[in-house]
């Protein structure tokens, strides 16, 4: 990471800023028309930073077709990964597992060849641009399993320091 320092009179002193793009995991789906390497440019970024949800009720992971090319995308580039944005739908049981199961596969992600390692996870919890399906929105079962998930070792609070 670039380190910057401020003007002597301290109104600004910065420490380890890091330079990342963020795109939608929709991007990287064919459907999507687009093309993740049009905003690809060798040697700026320190690491990539990507948004993606899950708005199907049926789905088993949040770890799908799509996530995994953006996975490959920039673990091919070399790259570390970090979810800007991420959520998926539902207030059940399901729900959970689906958030249980992305959390544990991005722990362990990097581990294996060919993919690349998610070093930040930020949850959207809102209902803001909410599919038909349901919102984002931390309810029931998610929000008792994200709390779960925020007391794991491997997570870290706003407010904890490390």
């Amino acid at each position: 990471p670039t380190q910057f320092h401020g003007t002597p009179e301290g109104r600004l002193r910065t420490d380890n800023i890091a330079f990342a793009p963020i795109l939608m995991a929709w991007t990287f789906n064919p459907l999507s028309g687009r093309n993740p390497a049009d905003w690809w440019v060798d040697g700026v970024w320190d690491f990539a930073g990507n948004d993606h949800y899950m708005e199907k009720t049926t789905a088993p992971t949040v770890w799908s077709a799509t996530w995994i090319r953006v996975n490959s995308f920039y673990a091919g580039k070399g790259l570390k990964l970090a979810l800007g944005e991420w959520g998926n739908v539902g207030t059940d049981a399901s729900a959970a597992a689906e958030m249980s199961d992305f959390y544990n596969r991005a722990m362990a992600s990097g581990s294996t060849p060919g993919t690349a390692q998610v070093i930040g996870m930020s949850y959207f919890d809102s209902n803001l641009n909410s599919p038909k399906t349901g919102g984002w929105e931390l309810f029931g079962e998610p929000l008792t399993r994200f709390r779960q998930i925020m007391a794991m070792p491997g997570s870290v609070s706003a407010n904890e320091v490390r």
